[in-house]
């Protein structure tokens, strides 16, 4: 870097630089007295989270320069491409930041090396042409297509490969040894019918080909680390009937009326608060006998005044809305104005205003708190404290409950009788219910039973979506059956998912269902 500074060509300085995310290319004359191609090049390297916005280089003639093109590789790791805040914050660095640090003047070309972590990340929505028009992707996969003996002599390498002794130190490596002489004795026949991408990926000191890495990273790692890590396409393990569903699929699903307008066939209206330290998240629902329901609109208390935010972000706050009364006091008072609001509020069907039929409200957290507002609310008859309880497979099921320990039992809910607090709860399976909802958004729209949101505009619903699909399924299994079980992966909110279940059972307690049968 301090010779770079007095470097000559033909006694004038090349103007080269080396610095801290900076080099600068000589400047290099050819001999049609010209500079040549690559001279005065700037290359700046930055993370994902620097000071990219604005960039600009000033060359030794006093001209300004800025960025032409942009490499960009691997955006995103393991962490961020579970979180949708922080693939849409890396998403808008891409797009607002760096493709546009070019200004308006003239173009700018970007490539993006990266791999597919998981389903719905950042690179994913990228390669989605639906989504992203203006971007060209391929995915690149480590074999374009397996081995004509791939189920009979690479089977039998693979129990060569993995049989060995593991308390024998070597042995791993005996097997290893064994198996690629296997390999050697038999290439033409293993590698015939077999396509790799890059045939000089391997690593020589152990491996003889492209084709055998692959398989052997194949039979190595479980098959999900090879198709995210060498296919870019991570598989998605969905329990059997349980159809993927992302947050683009949610957000598309408008059924064009007004926000707050009440679908003229929808017979009841819930609502459902879910109860945080600072904020309260709720949503307001139709549902018509046939459980066909739709979302009228949701949102926060206090309100956050902008389209885009995580829990943890939040700035406006229960405890800076309502000071000096404390956490709980805060929540109180939330509770009550927020159920005031929402109990007197009239929504439009047709020519008419009707009003909502119950309201529940999350007791899980601040069970002291709900109870309070839920006993000397003016609103007491449509309010009630709600608790979801996650089943598994070895919980004995609701419907093999004693009803006369209940005073009012329904589809997957229940009112016992046996009350720990003065104001009468509902319980409910919170894992039968998300995925009765789930089915509800990956049905036809236009069936019995569907589930859509208000508006003309899928964007206008980006953040919903992404709570309502933030939980994934799994199966589990105990006392001869199987049950779906849904867990929230860390970095991901789910606030309005709880509130849209908890919508939903309220609508089966007001006799909404499926079967168009009433609650017991």
């Amino acid at each position: 870097p301090q010779k770079a500074r007095s470097q000559t060509q033909n006694g004038d300085r090349t103007h080269i630089k080396m610095g801290v995310g900076i080099l600068v290319l000589p400047t290099i004359y050819g001999s049609d007295g010209n500079p040549t191609k690559s001279s005065g090049g700037i290359i700046k390297a930055f993370g994902i989270g620097g000071r990219i916005r604005g960039l600009a280089h000033k060359r030794p003639d006093g001209r300004k320069v800025r960025p032409d093109f942009a490499l960009i590789d691997d955006p995103q790791n393991d962490e961020s491409a579970a979180s949708f805040p922080q693939i849409n914050k890396r998403l808008n660095v891409i797009r607002k930041a760096i493709l546009k640090s070019a200004g308006h003047r003239q173009g700018m070309a970007c490539v993006i090396n990266a791999t597919v972590i998981q389903a719905d990340d950042l690179v994913d929505q990228l390669l989605d042409q639906d989504r992203n028009p203006s971007w060209q992707g391929v995915r690149i996969p480590m074999v374009k297509q397996w081995a004509d003996a791939h189920e009979t002599l690479w089977q039998k390498y693979a129990a060569i490969r993995l049989t060995y002794n593991r308390s024998v130190t070597g042995d791993k490596e005996r097997a290893e040894k064994a198996a690629t002489e296997c390999y050697l004795a038999h290439r033409a026949e293993m590698d015939a019918g077999c396509i790799v991408s890059w045939h000089s990926c391997f690593n020589p000191t152990v491996e003889v080909s492209a084709i055998q890495h692959a398989y052997n990273f194949l039979f190595d790692d479980p098959p999900e680390v090879f198709e995210s890590e060498c296919q870019n396409n991570p598989a998605t393990a969905q329990p059997a009937g349980i159809d993927k569903l992302d947050a683009v699929q949610v957000s598309r699903r408008v059924n064009g009326y007004a926000r707050s307008q009440v679908p003229e066939a929808a017979s009841q209206l819930t609502a459902m608060i879910d109860v945080h330290g600072d904020l309260l998240y709720w949503m307001v629902c139709a549902w018509h006998d046939n459980a066909t329901g739709a979302i009228l609109d949701y949102g926060t208390w206090p309100d956050q005044q902008r389209r885009y935010f995580t829990k943890r972000q939040a700035t406006r706050t229960l405890r800076r809305r309502y000071p000096k009364i404390g956490v709980e006091g805060a929540i109180v008072k939330g509770l009550e104005d927020l159920s005031n609001e929402l109990c007197l509020r009239e929504f439009a069907q047709g020519d008419r205003q009707v009003k909502l039929s119950k309201v529940l409200i999350d007791f899980g957290w601040h069970p002291a708190e709900v109870e309070l507002v839920c006993r000397r609310s003016p609103h007491s008859a449509l309010l009630m404290p709600s608790r979801g309880k996650g089943f598994r497979a070895s919980d004995k099921p609701v419907s093999a409950y004693d009803r006369t320990k209940t005073i009012r039992m329904g589809e997957n809910w229940w009112i016992p009788k046996k009350q720990e607090r003065s104001v009468r709860a509902v319980w409910f399976d919170s894992n039968s219910w998300k995925t009765w909802v789930h089915a509800r958004l990956t049905s036809d729209i236009a069936a019995p039973g569907a589930l859509a949101l208000f508006g003309k505009h899928g964007e206008d619903h980006r953040l919903v979506s992404e709570h309502i699909v933030s939980e994934l399924p799994s199966e589990d299994e105990g006392r001869d059956r199987t049950v779906i079980v849904w867990d929230c992966p860390p970095g991901r909110d789910n606030h309005w998912l709880d509130t849209l279940v908890g919508c939903a059972v309220a609508g089966s307690m007001l006799g909404c269902s499926l079967n168009e049968k009433p609650a017991s």
